[in-house]
């Protein structure tokens, strides 16, 4: 279902779930989670799953929050399918791990594409907005695992695909000296049942 124009990157309260057919489909989902060394077991479960982003925004004494639980709909006895990611949109770096992408350290802010820099990817991370992103700013996710080697960089925000206002995520996983970029696409569901 597409995006209400009530909700912009200033407030991406809701439930997303993962359009894998409009986010180039499972396989290139799939390469994208292995550069990242997720495991076989969680790439299975991600890949064969709904996957529903119930996302809270806020704003408090400590600035602009984004706190999502990340909810697959398979089940898995012996694996845990359920995360949570707090982020503050302050750019400081801080720690997070969980049983996906493991041990990362990153930062959140709020940045315009013309603003975001990376000479590999420049035109692919940068196109494709609303004009509502030169207002409102996207929101920049950057998040490195030095165990496994890679850096995973994301632009959110939203797009018009199909004739559809779509919340969407330009994503740039970097591993060694090779790189994949990936365009994740949500379908929204209505307000979350997880705040």
């Amino acid at each position: 279902m597409a995006a209400p124009a009530s909700i912009t990157s200033k407030d991406i309260s809701g439930a997303w779930v993962l359009n894998q057919e409009k986010s180039g489909g499972r396989d290139a989902i799939n390469e994208t989670l292995e550069m990242q060394s997720v495991s076989t077991a969680y790439r299975s479960v991600i890949i064969r799953s709904a996957v529903t982003l119930h996302a809270k925004h806020y704003s408090d004494d400590n600035g602009e929050h984004i706190d999502i639980k990340q909810v697959a709909s398979v089940i898995v006895p012996f694996l845990k399918t359920e995360t949570l990611e707090q982020r503050n949109l302050t750019g400081k770096w801080r720690d997070h791990t969980d049983n996906i992408f493991g041990s990362v350290r990153g930062y959140s802010k709020r940045i315009k594409p013309d603003e975001y820099e990376d000479i590999t990817t420049d035109s692919f991370m940068k196109s494709g907005w609303l004009p509502e992103a030169n207002e409102d700013g996207l929101i920049q996710s950057y998040v490195e695992n030095e165990e496994r080697g890679w850096t995973a960089d994301q632009l959110w925000g939203f797009e018009e695909i199909d004739g559809e206002r779509r919340y969407v995520r330009h994503a740039l996983i970097k591993k060694g000296g090779d790189y994949k970029t990936l365009r994740l696409v949500y379908d929204y569901t209505g307000p979350s049942t997880k705040w």
